[in-house]
This record gives structure tokens, C-alpha cells and sequence, in this order.
């Protein structure tokens, strides 16, 4: 299994990240400075929606677009899109859950085969969202999804956080009664600081994540991805790993609040995972006082082995919500 994960980072190695360096410095600095935030006063979104290709047996699969709310996105990226699975039985309390993408995955073909059986044996809208910069969302010119600046990278993940912010407003304009939010690797990064940022009452479960995201990128097998040589600081590349580390941990979840309802919340960590050390997952963990739990395998063959407990996490995380009601006492008393 750890095996695997070496492979997988072998192959990843060839194509590199941050190959263009850092990119914009005023931009980068600003980030950095300012943190990661998600405006409180936005609106629900305007969404489009158009039937997809996939078909399912008890769901159907709709096209989902609406403009993100972030706004340091190029013109051509600036669209969010997602493929919702809507359960043709759906339940009576009505439940949604967001799935966020991994480092580098494009389109929807893994997370609708781990996640559709949600929408189809359990009554539970999925919705799949398209990374800033993936798939259909790529720049002009951007080869690839190893993204070419690191720059690129803080503003999928600033306006990953925007998008997912719109959802939920989504769901309440909706009226779906419980959400929650997961992913897998950065997805599960991404989800950990959408509850920690997010102030309002949904289920967060995040799945081989850590505590600190910035040592992903310097220590683990994914840093063999990082064209650290294409960071010099002052013409030293002996300081890039230290600078980039210092730049992604505005991401640090140790300095940010847990989330709302921590009933709700189930960290998910990978028995013998290649690319996340296993004390990473076990801080973060003991950081928000959650549920931890472990699926059997490494970094990618837990993708494969461990889908119906990672379903069932999510699932038991929904469970545990409060009422609407609740919910809305939850989330006057996080307020600050």
C-alpha cells in the first residue's frame, strides 16, 4: 500500500508544481498578510443548472454553474461548476453534502464512483465541485493541473472557500435541512478550513488531512511535485522549502477555531498513509475534539478499500446535526 503511494509519487514528480515560482509578489504577499477569509455578507448564488451525461440508477446527474464569488480568478476560471447527483428518493429531512477535490484531480469520474451511492441508496444530494484551475476551469495556457505559480494555488484554495460559502447559502435557500462538507487529501484540507472558517452549523469531515497542510508540500511524497528550484529566495533555493512553508501555513489549522457543531464533525485518516504523516491527522483531531477514525490502506489504495466506511463517516457526521432550529442556536453561540 505505502508502496503505491511511492509510485504515485514518482509519476506525480514529472510533472511539477510552481515550475513559474512564485508569481505575483504583491498578490502573494496580501494573501499571506491578510490570511484565508470568507466574506459573511454574501448573497446565494444565481445557479444554472443542465442535465449531465452520467446516469445513475436512483439519481440523476445535473450540470450545476453560477459565478464564484471569488474575485482574483482570470475571466476564464471565474465560473463554478459542479455536478450534482439528486437522489430520486430523496430523504424527508432533506440532506446535502459537498465533495472537494484532491491535489491535481480533474473532473468528477473518481469522486462520483466513491460518492454516488449516497445519492442513490441513501437519499443524499451530492455535489461535486470543479477546483478553480481543474478541468474545465483551466487557465488560458495552463497545460496541465500541477498549477505553475504558487500564487495560482493560494487563489483555488481562497476561492474554493468562496464557492463552498455559496452552496451552503444554496442549501438554505433550498431548504435542505442538514449539510456537511468532505473531501479526500487537499479536498479534505479544503473541507477541515471551511468548517474552522465557516461559521454556521454543517457536518465537516475531512479525510487524509493534517492538522498544518504546509508540510504536504515540504516534507511528505508530495513535495518530490515541488520545483522547490524554481523558489530561490535571494538566489538561495537551500531556503525555498522553509519560505514556502511559512506561506501555506496561513492554512494552519492550529491557529483557527474548531468547527461550530463538533458533534458533527469525524476526521478520517489512511492506516499507512504515504503522502500524510499520521500524527498530522491525529492533532487535528485532538485540535477540534472530534471523532477520529481509520480506514485501512495508504493514500491512494484507501480510495478503493475504504469507500464504505469513508461514506459511512459522512453519513453518521450528518447524523449528528442538531435540528434547524438548533442549528441557528449553534450558530449564535460560535459567533463571535
Amino acid at each position: 500500500m505505502r508502496l503505491i503511494d511511492e509510485l504515485v509519487a514518482r509519476l506525480g514528480a514529472r510533472d511539477p508544481m510552481f515550475t513559474c515560482g512564485w508569481g505575483d509578489r504583491q498578490a502573494l504577499e496580501a494573501i499571506v498578510t491578510g490570511g484565508l477569509f470568507v466574506a459573511d455578507d454574501a448573497a446565494a448564488p444565481a445557479v444554472k443548472r443542465t442535465p449531465a451525461q452520467s446516469r445513475f440508477a436512483g439519481a440523476r446527474a445535473l450540470d450545476l454553474a453560477f459565478p464564484s464569488p471569488a474575485t482574483s480568478l482570470p475571466p476564464e476560471v471565474s465560473t463554478a461548476t459542479v455536478r450534482h447527483l439528486e437522489p430520486l428518493r430523496p430523504r424527508e429531512e432533506r440532506a446535502a453534502v459537498v465533495v472537494l477535490a484532491a491535489s491535481r484531480e480533474e473532473g468528477y469520474g473518481l469522486r462520483e464512483a466513491i460518492w454516488s451511492k449516497l445519492a442513490t441508496d441513501e437519499g443524499v444530494d451530492v455535489f461535486l465541485l470543479e477546483n478553480a484551475y481543474y478541468g474545465s476551469r483551466r487557465a488560458r495556457g495552463q497545460r496541465s493541473a500541477s498549477l505553475p505559480t504558487v500564487v495560482d494555488q493560494l487563489r483555488m484554495n481562497l476561492a474554493t472557500l468562496a464557492e463552498v460559502d455559496a452552496l451552503l447559502r444554496h442549501f438554505a435557500r433550498e431548504r435542505f435541512s442538514r449539510t456537511a462538507v468532505t473531501g479526500f487529501s487537499m479536498g479534505g484540507a479544503m473541507a477541515a478550513l471551511a468548517g474552522a472558517l465557516l461559521r454556521r452549523s454543517f457536518a465537516v469531515v475531512p479525510m487524509a488531512a493534517t492538522i498544518r497542510p504546509a508540510t504536504i508540500y515540504t516534507e511528505g511524497l508530495l513535495s518530490r511535485s515541488v520545483a522547490f528550484e524554481a523558489l530561490d529566495v535571494d538566489g538561495r533555493v537551500v531556503d525555498a522549502r522553509g519560505r514556502l512553508a511559512e506561506v501555506l501555513d496561513v492554512a494552519d489549522l492550529s491557529r483557527l477555531a474548531a468547527p461550530v457543531c463538533r458533534a458533527a464533525t469525524v476526521v478520517v485518516g489512511c492506516t499507512v498513509d504515504g503522502f500524510v504523516a499520521r500524527e498530522g491527522t491525529v492533532a487535528l483531531a485532538e485540535h477540534w475534539g472530534a471523532e477520529l477514525r481509520w480506514v485501512r490502506g495508504g493514500h491512494v489504495s484507501a480510495l478503493f478499500s475504504g469507500r464504505r466506511a469513508m461514506r459511512r463517516a459522512v453519513l453518521d457526521a450528518i447524523e449528528r446535526l442538531p435540528t434547524p432550529v438548533d442549528q441557528a442556536r449553534h450558530v449564535r453561540m460560535a459567533s463571535p
